[in-house]
Formats: C-alpha cells, sequence, structure tokens
C-alpha cells in the first residue's frame, strides 16, 4: 500500500517535469486493456520508463539495471515506489519470480526487451526474457516505442561506487524532441502451454522487437 503511495506521488512530479524538460509528443493506436501487462520498449535513454509511467492506466514496476539501481537517491526512489532490480547471475531467477508476483496482483511490468541502452539508431536481438514471462502468466505484450534524435542524447561517463566500475548514463538534452507510440496489445494465447524451443523463443522476442522498431518510426513521425 505504501509502494502505490509514493508511486502515484512520483507519477505527478514525473509528469510535470517530463512536460517542462521535454518536447513529449504521444499517440495510442489502441486502448489499453485491463490487468495485468508487460509493456516493452526500446531504450535511447533512462528516461525511456517515465512516458510509459504517467501515459499507462497501470500501477507499473520497471526493471531496472543493477547499476542505475546502485546509485543512492535512485535506489531510495525504486524502493519506495516497488520497483523491480535487475539481479544478474546465479540470483537472476530471484528477479523472473519477483515479475511473476507482480503480475499475479494484476500490476504491470514495463521491461527493455534490447537489454541495454541503445543510443545509436539500429535494431539488436532481442533478450527472451519477455517471452518467458508473457506465456508462463499469459498476460498481453504491450510494445511502446520512443524517439530521439541522437544528436538530442547527452552522453556522461560514471563511476558506480558500490560496483567498483565505471558505465555511462545516456539522457535527452533540455527541450529535446521526444516522441512516444503505444501499440496494439500482441497476445501470445496460441504459444502458451507449448513446449517451445530456445530458437521458438527468440523468433518471439525477435518479432516484438521489430514492431517496436517500426513504432519508433512513428514516433519520431509526430515531429513532422
Amino acid at each position: 500500500m505504501i509502494n502505490k503511495i509514493f508511486y502515484k506521488i512520483g507519477n505527478v512530479i514525473i509528469r510535470i517535469y517530463l512536460l517542462i524538460y521535454l518536447r513529449l509528443r504521444y499517440k495510442f493506436k489502441a486502448k489499453i486493456p485491463k490487468g495485468p501487462k508487460i509493456y516493452a520498449v526500446n531504450h535511447p535513454t533512462e528516461y525511456d520508463a517515465f512516458p510509459v509511467i504517467i501515459l499507462a492506466p497501470d500501477y507499473v514496476h520497471t526493471m531496472i539495471n543493477e547499476e542505475v539501481w546502485s546509485l543512492p537517491i535512485p535506489k531510495i526512489l525504486f524502493t519506495l515506489t516497488g520497483q523491480i532490480k535487475i539481479i544478474r547471475g546465479k540470483d537472476s531467477n530471484n528477479t523472473i519470480m519477483r515479475c511473476f508476483e507482480i503480475l499475479d496482483r494484476s500490476e504491470a511490468l514495463l521491461i527493455a526487451p534490447e537489454g541495454e541502452k541503445i543510443a545509436k539508431q539500429g535494431e539488436v536481438r532481442a533478450k527472451k526474457g519477455v517471452i518467458r514471462i508473457a506465456l508462463e502468466k499469459e498476460v498481453p505484450i504491450i510494445p511502446v516505442a520512443v524517439w530521439l534524435d541522437e544528436k538530442d542524447i547527452v552522453i556522461k561517463k560514471i563511476f558506480y561506487k558500490k560496483l567498483n566500475k565505471f558505465g555511462y548514463l545516456h539522457s535527452p538534452k533540455f527541450r529535446a524532441n521526444y516522441g512516444c507510440v503505444v501499440g496494439e496489445p500482441i497476445y501470445l494465447k496460441e504459444y502458451c502451454g507449448k513446449d517451445l524451443s530456445l530458437d521458438d523463443f527468440q523468433s518471439l522476442a525477435d518479432q516484438i522487437m521489430e514492431e517496436i522498431y517500426l513504432l519508433s518510426k512513428e514516433a519520431r513521425d509526430l515531429f513532422r
């Protein structure tokens, strides 16, 4: 309950911040269904969860890399609002189980199938986790595309003290054009309960990613 209160407060703050900081335009291609679901978004900057959070009618739990989670202030905010830390290695299954619990509560997940920030325009092979989770819980995937011009992305090198390593933060410039298109729900019911191979999982994940990339062109066209 306390997480939802902080989430609603944070939602209002993010909404105001985005409207001031960015030239945000968005479009819905279909009505978002009620119930548990997965929002799948491309990932050029650290801001890409924000449009989904303010536009979605759900309580959205974003999967966040441990690098960003390790930063002191973001860690506090993520914890208060019930976000999900992506745990790698032998404990990675704990992350998946947390996702299952959230969907069982009829709440929503936000996943970046690219698995990392892709600042330069281009297509990458999707991660299979989004398909595994969607099929296990028989929930729809909502493809979401965000777009901003590469020249409007600021890349900053940062040292993650707790992890003892360097990384990069990708942020939009102030008042950058930032488009967002929410696509039609994708249902995978025909694949639920079937014995799929790893190649089958990869093929489905790539189809989701392809749809997101197509939507990103529509997000770009919002400024033409």
